[in-house]
């Protein structure tokens, strides 16, 4: 599957990189994160680096073990919900809000 001039070669070593940033931003180390998201170390490297496609089960075990969206992960996120850059502008900015646990921006949806 390709989007303008993107290959699915291109696209899933983006998805591997979020990954990988969610991975180190939580500082968890591929066994960790692989143990809690049920999966081995090896799929999880192949992941990281863009070698293999993941199922919904795996997608929902890997966002669910980062407590990141799907929509971030995949690249389809406006913004990455961790971090809303329009709130630093902000007096007063509200606690960031939870959605099933995971947080979002409340202005961005």
């Amino acid at each position: 599957m390709t989007y303008v001039g993107v290959t699915m070669d291109h696209q899933l070593q983006e998805i591997g990189a979020r990954l990988k940033q969610a991975r180190l931003a939580r500082k968890l180390s591929q066994p960790q994160l692989a143990e809690a998201a049920d999966i081995s170390v090896s799929f999880l490297s192949n992941l990281e680096n863009g070698r293999q496609v993941m199922n919904i089960k795996t997608l929902i075990s890997l966002t669910d073990a980062l407590n990141i969206s799907a929509d971030w992960l995949l690249g389809t996120a406006r913004i990455q919900p961790t971090t809303p850059r329009h709130w630093k502008s902000k007096r007063n900015s509200p606690p960031v809000p939870q959605r099933n646990g995971k947080l979002f921006c409340a202005w961005c949806f």
